[in-house]
């Protein structure tokens, strides 16, 4: 299995006739689906989600290898096109190469790409590649992150840091270009909202006017509002525009405001603002809060709030800041993979 064969299908779908072709010379028979294609969807509509999204990534024992698969729309608003001939519902967006001892593989045998070798130490990867974009702990291995014109490379160390254990190997996306040239280049939507104007009203009454002024050129109908006085989170601008809503009602908010509230009234709480692929969302396309942007570094971060966060920590593959201010809290939220910013959520300071 030559590594520059199973590169060039990255953005093609397995659906492609020469995609198709390859996997079954490789004797790869399984296929990522849909929830609405598992065997389980009719009896257990969870267990068939559960599925489908195990099935976005395939790993291969006999190679040592993993197929990352992403949703075809998902790839589009990360990517702006895909590679695919077919109408195939997933394409391929990325792919890792595992050495001896790691998962319990033998290790992948054919040469890997950029004349790595899984004996190499991180000194020697470094001397190879140059010095790299980031390094940081994913799921508890130390990786070096290298971001080219062509390709975005995450190589991980084995424990004890004395040689390769995972290549990790994609395309750029667009946060990936901007985060390079330094260029933002969208075009940002008419239907952004100004989010300086809608931190402007947390904490006022759903009732305000101003929350729908705040809103425009949203929608802000009876129906949305509906939604908010029945549950915590209003979804209605998730998936087309990046926004997500947050509300409380009066008996949830915190002692000290209770004297200012209206019996059994409904709170605007937050906002969260997310990027485009994420929570398979086409993204908030307008200026995030504090001059910040979804391509910045956690760096970037920090360097333009310029006070250090109240609160950090990181997950598995994420980390997040937070920021204590007098008028809102300010939650980041980063990808520890992509090494930039996923998330901006702000709270109004009754919200803990």
């Amino acid at each position: 299995m030559n590594s520059h064969d199973v590169l060039s299908l990255l953005g093609k779908s397995p659906e492609d006739k020469e995609f198709n072709e390859w996997l079954m010379s490789q004797r790869i028979h399984d296929r990522p689906h849909c929830a609405e294609d598992d065997e389980d969807y009719v009896d257990d509509p969870d267990a068939a989600l559960r599925n489908a999204r195990d099935s976005e990534i395939y790993e291969s024992e006999r190679h040592s290898i993993a197929l990352i698969y992403e949703d075809r729309k998902n790839y589009v608003r990360l990517f702006g096109f895909s590679g695919s001939s077919s109408s195939g519902d997933y394409v391929l967006k990325q792919v890792a190469f595992y050495g001896p001892g790691i998962s319990n593989y033998s290790g992948y045998k054919s040469a890997l790409p950029f004349a790595l070798n899984f004996s190499n130490t991180p000194a020697e990867v470094r001397e190879r590649l140059g010095s790299p974009f980031a390094t940081r702990t994913i799921h508890g291995l130390v990786a070096d992150l290298w971001v080219t014109s062509e390709w975005h490379i995450n190589v991980s160390y084995t424990e004890y840091l004395d040689r390769v254990a995972i290549v990790h190997v994609r395309r750029l996306h667009k946060y990936d270009v901007r985060m390079l040239s330094g260029i933002d280049d969208r075009n940002s939507k008419d239907s952004a909202v100004d989010v300086m104007r809608l931190g402007g009203v947390l904490g006022l009454e759903i009732s305000d006017p101003r929350i729908a002024q705040a809103l425009l050129p949203l929608d802000w109908s009876d129906d949305v509002k509906d939604e908010a006085e029945g549950a915590d989170e209003v979804f209605s601008y998730a998936k087309r525009d990046g926004l997500t809503l947050y509300f409380r009602q009066v008996e949830e908010i915190g002692v000290p405001q209770l004297g200012s509230l209206k019996k059994g009234a409904t709170y605007l709480a937050g906002f969260r603002l997310n990027r485009a692929g994420d929570m398979h969302s086409d993204g908030f396309d307008g200026q995030l809060p504090l001059g910040l942007e979804f391509h910045h570094t956690p760096e970037d971060v920090v360097g333009k709030i310029q006070q250090p966060p109240s609160e950090k920590g990181v997950a598995a593959d994420t980390g997040y800041y937070i920021w204590e201010f007098n008028d809102c809290r300010f939650h980041v939220v980063y990808s520890l993979i992509d090494w930039q910013v996923y998330r901006v959520t702000c709270f109004a300071p009754f919200v803990k």
